[in-house]
């Protein structure tokens, strides 16, 4: 089902293809245009599962995911965190309620699973704890352990520092942005321009429509901009204008907090969903948090 944001009213998604199994407490990622499944329980076989689905929004199918490397371990009730293109899964119950140390790790872009063995003399395998990244320490608060605890802990896995602070996302190689980025910011071949902050960015309307739905709409709306060779742009600032453009030629992003922030302001404007996905992820990283205790 999907939440209708105008009138607030769910309705039923019409999705094709092969339907996951009916589970609980397991564990679910967006990334880019696509839904993953992972492991769960099913009350029909009362055991932990080991197949995994995904959902491609882009022509709502369900697949089977076909894991390489590594067994999926099947698992319910883990903790979850997506760092750069993987997602951590860690914790829950495997088979017969038992718990595992091990940590599993699903690459999206190459659809490859590995697994590390975490260590340490007082790490308990937690069940439905809650996991979030900082710099680069994945900290898990706990949810239930075996044995049970009689008060939760806080757990901090320390990652190697160039695995979690890539503030610089180039996308995979296209042919189509070979040909696109050397058109950014050229006058060469420009028919359009955005006039920003008093500044001016040269752009080209086939680019911008074949990358960007927005863009797509606009220039064939009809609208007086679709006729315009010069675009006013009023809501946003110049470098975050420029970023995406970046993004749009050169499928290319240099992130700070601040161009993340306003970045994932103007992706949704935009309709740039992969670049609110890396927005999302850059920012998680810088998160500050707090933790009270009362008991």
């Amino acid at each position: 089902m999907f939440l209708v944001e105008e009138s607030f009213h769910w309705e039923i998604c019409k999705i094709s293809g092969k339907k996951p199994q009916r589970r609980a407490a397991h564990c679910s990622a967006i990334y880019h245009d696509k839904l993953y499944i992972f492991g769960g329980y099913s009350d029909s076989s009362s055991s932990a599962l080991k197949n995994c689905s995904v959902l491609s929004f882009e022509n709502m199918q369900w697949n089977n995911l076909e894991i390489k490397g590594a067994d999926f371990l099947p698992v319910y009730g883990v903790s979850s965190v997506i760092l750069k293109n993987e997602i951590y899964i860690m914790g829950g119950y495997y088979q017969s309620a038992d718990t595992k140390s091990e940590i599993q790790i699903y690459n999206f872009r190459e659809d490859k699973l590995r697994s590390i063995d975490i260590q340490g003399d007082d790490y308990i395998p937690t069940v439905g704890g809650t996991a979030a990244i900082y710099e680069n320490n994945i900290f898990l608060l706990d949810g239930l352990t075996t044995p049970l605890e009689a008060a939760p802990k806080l757990f901090c896995l320390q990652l190697n520092e160039e695995d979690c602070l890539e503030d610089l996302y180039t996308g995979e190689n296209h042919s189509f942005i070979d040909y696109t980025e050397s058109l950014l910011g050229s006058e060469q071949h420009a028919d359009v321009h955005f006039s920003i902050e008093g500044k001016q960015i040269p752009a080209n309307k086939l680019v911008l429509s074949l990358r960007c739905k927005y863009f797509s709409n606009l220039f064939s709306s009809g609208m007086k901009e679709s006729n315009s060779d010069v675009i006013e742009i009023e809501d946003i600032k110049f470098e975050t204008f420029q970023a995406l453009l970046k993004f749009l030629y050169q499928n290319e992003v240099k992130f700070t907090e601040e161009l993340a922030l306003d970045l994932y302001e103007v992706s949704h404007k935009y309709m740039q969903s992969e670049l609110n996905q890396l927005c999302e992820q850059f920012l998680s990283k810088k998160v500050r948090f707090k933790i009270w205790w009362t008991w």
